[in-house]
């Protein structure tokens, strides 16, 4: 890499870090770069000619969120719409604002302006994506919400990472994504604010549970497709469906080829990375914020 182009990095660095200090600049100029990517996929998405569902093989795509400037959003609906080349019948499953969040803030980023665009920007998003699209809150009611969140008030804390709850074991998931959010190996349970936050996303690995439980009542897929099916919000929906013997197809870009995915059928996202990958990734450099 050149002189030249380390200072444009390094110029570009200090600016993106100067935006995530000031919340409502960062949401102000996400909405704005997030209408031109809606534009961009509107143009895009509008130029796939359906195929007839020939067949009534169904696919439901755990698309979760609609942030309109990340990329999975769209390679989401790509697949999607190579499922309906090949006649399937495909939903596209969404919070909707559900949850308040789904596993992507950590200590060291609020992911607040990324929210902001996702809830007020969503409904845009999904009518670029030009696919059929539902919603949590379709599979899961008020009074279910607040009888899981009674649950998860009254437990013990010692019960809190190996809790199951409809023959899944969401404290697992929990703790996952508690430990993403902490950015620490190992959660400290004698810590009130680690405990408050692992009762949290308890919470919304029981809700998730919930809505896959409706999903195969309501719907009676076939298939789900996810990205990497871990964490509270992707790893409940995978281990549900699994355990109803349902198909699951977890993908993932890989790590150092750009461009290039994993898929893997019913299995979890440890078991895709080989051992070279691994030990090239564990060997890259953290910041020093991290």
């Amino acid at each position: 890499m050149s002189y030249f182009q380390v200072k444009i990095f390094k110029i570009i660095k200090k600016l993106k870090n100067f935006v995530h200090k000031h919340e409502t600049l960062e949401k102000c100029l996400l909405f704005i770069w997030g209408i031109f990517w809606i534009l961009r996929a509107k143009f895009i998405f509008r130029k796939i000619k359906r195929n007839l569902v020939k067949r009534n093989f169904k696919v439901i795509i755990l698309g979760v969120r609609t942030i309109p400037t990340t990329n999975l959003v769209y390679f989401d609906a790509i697949f999607g719409h190579a499922f309906k080349k090949l006649s399937c019948r495909v939903q596209m499953l969404y919070c909707d604002g559900l949850l308040d969040s789904c596993d992507t803030d950590t200590v060291f980023r609020s992911q607040k302006p990324q929210c902001f665009v996702c809830k007020n920007l969503g409904g845009l998003v999904k009518n670029a994506l030009n696919l059929d699209c539902i919603s949590y809150c379709q599979y899961i009611s008020e009074s279910d919400i607040k009888e899981i969140k009674e649950k998860v008030k009254k437990l013990d804390e010692k019960d809190l990472l190996n809790y199951e709850y409809l023959g899944i074991n969401v404290g697992r998931h929990a703790h996952a994504s508690a430990i993403r959010h902490f950015l620490f190996g190992k959660l400290d349970l004698s810590n009130p604010s680690h405990i408050a936050f692992l009762r949290k996303k308890l919470i919304y690995a029981m809700i998730s549970t919930k809505i896959a439980e409706g999903l195969v009542i309501k719907e009676k897929p076939d298939v789900i497709f996810m990205l990497h099916g871990i964490y509270s919000t992707w790893g409940t929906f995978l281990h549900y469906f699994r355990s109803k013997g349902i198909d699951t197809i977890v993908y993932s870009e890989m790590l150092l080829r750009i461009g290039y995915f994993i898929f893997n059928r019913n299995s979890e996202q440890h078991r895709l990375v080989s051992k070279k990958t691994w030990s090239d990734f564990s060997h890259l450099p953290l910041e020093k914020k991290e």
